[in-house]
């Protein structure tokens, strides 16, 4: 079996002319393998495909102000003149043209297998890899700033994600009294930043190259100083005076000061890189029963904002506070000391306020009973049957104090419950 799909897009005056026609081929294969001779008659497998797909792909939302690969002088500069500094409006040189604007494109393999065993076990796995290219950057790396102008965003980013999809479900025979599935799926997708022409920094640690996309950068956090002698003992940190209770981090280069210069990737992003979920449904005379459960790991949520830092910006305090640090609560306390007015020291964007943002979930549960055919005649029904189901009812999650693992303050997913009776006639 062969796929294929539109080849060419044209996308209107976002691109000079030579750049706004983009040829964008792909296709796809597939073999249904249990209709070959050797597996037709098998009763162990009664079903294989095995398919690939490959393509490019592009994209003419790249980001940025239209017409970017004109020269524009806008009428927005101003100077001053004279010794009344007399403002004055002209024309200035705008950003620098990108005569070469042109798509964001993206190549994409996936390779699939799609396999029933014995009728009641169903498979199914994809495996994916997708190249990024051509994404619009700023060229800090490549276009020094000894030059002057405001540079343009250059088609020179690039990125890469991967993954997997995955489902396995297990029926009961179909004659059965006893009528069930168990259905499991997971879904694994890691990217990365391949190149983006960023600034040179002056210490490895710093780059986003080779980071997630949105990877967090900030401070890493040691713990809280214990006493002055603690304080004393540790680099110098620049923000605030700090006291015993107030947050210590590690000095990343060794120069005995702890700014910027330290801050480094922390933790994960919020996006998780894998979700998996639990589906089933049991039926059973007139009864059932079917719930979902899902569960999503490897991202980071992040303790900011008025709800987590007490007091700040004339702000109120939240339940977190209540395991602050005081003299007595030295050994245990798990949040800093209090302080009414702003904490510069305390509140820096670092891993003293970052969670695992791992969670599992019940999204939704229903019980049933259906009434048999004949008392449902009785009454002049064609069907009749009475439910109760709950969404978002309970989650396990590592985030004490946060209002829910999927939000961290505001306003929660509903918990609902709800009671009702479905009749047909």
């Amino acid at each position: 079996m062969w796929e294929s799909y539109p080849l060419a897009t044209w996308v209107p005056k976002n691109f000079p002319k030579d750049k706004r026609y983009g040829f964008f081929p792909a296709g796809s294969v597939g073999w249904i393998a249990s209709n070959e001779p050797f597996l037709k008659n098998s009763s162990a497998i009664t079903y294989l495909k095995l398919r690939a797909s490959y393509g490019l792909a592009g994209n003419d939302l790249v980001g940025g102000n239209r017409f970017m690969f004109q020269q524009l002088y806008p009428y927005t500069a101003a100077y001053y003149v004279g010794t009344a500094n007399t403002q004055v409006f002209g024309l200035a040189e705008g950003a620098a043209a990108n005569t070469d604007l042109s798509w964001e494109k993206q190549k994409t393999v996936n390779v699939g297998v799609e396999l029933t065993l014995a009728k009641r076990l169903d498979v199914s796995l994809d495996v994916f890899q997708n190249n990024r290219y051509d994404i619009l950057v700023a060229p800090n790396r490549t276009v020094p700033q000894f030059t002057g102008i405001t540079l343009p965003l250059l088609n020179q980013g690039k990125a890469t994600n991967k993954g997997f999809e995955a489902t396995i479900r297990y029926s009961s025979p179909s004659a059965a009294q006893f009528q069930y599935f168990v259905e499991t799926s997971a879904w694994y997708a890691q990217n990365k930043i391949v190149y983006n022409a960023e600034a040179i920094r002056q210490f490895d640690y710093q780059y986003t190259t080779g980071q997630p996309i949105g990877q967090p950068f900030g401070l890493e956090a040691l713990g809280l100083f214990n006493d002055q002698a603690d304080i004393a003992a540790s680099p110098r940190q620049i923000f605030a005076p700090v006291q015993p209770g107030d947050v210590k981090y590690k000095d990343q280069n060794g120069d005995g000061v702890i700014d910027q210069n330290d801050t480094r990737a922390i933790g994960k992003t919020s996006v998780p890189t894998l979700t998996v979920t639990l589906h089933s449904k049991f039926q059973y005379r007139g009864f059932d029963l079917e719930f979902l459960f899902q569960g999503v790991t490897g991202r980071t949520a992040y303790f900011g904002g008025s709800y987590f830092q007490a007091f700040q910006n004339n702000g109120q305090v939240g339940p977190i506070a209540l395991d602050r640090w005081t003299p007595a609560t030295a050994a245990t306390a798990t949040y800093p000391r209090l302080s009414a007015s702003n904490n510069l020291n305390n509140y820096q964007y670092s891993s003293f306020w970052q969670r695992d943002g791992s969670f599992i979930k019940l999204r939704s549960l229903e019980l049933g009973y259906t009434f048999p055919g004949q008392l449902a005649e009785k009454i002049k029904l064609t069907n009749a049957r009475i439910f109760l189901n709950g969404t978002n009812l309970f989650s396990l999650d590592h985030l004490k104090g946060y209002m829910d693992p999927e939000v961290g303050s505001g306003y929660p997913p509903l918990r609902t419950v709800s009671a009702g009776i479905r009749l047909q006639f």
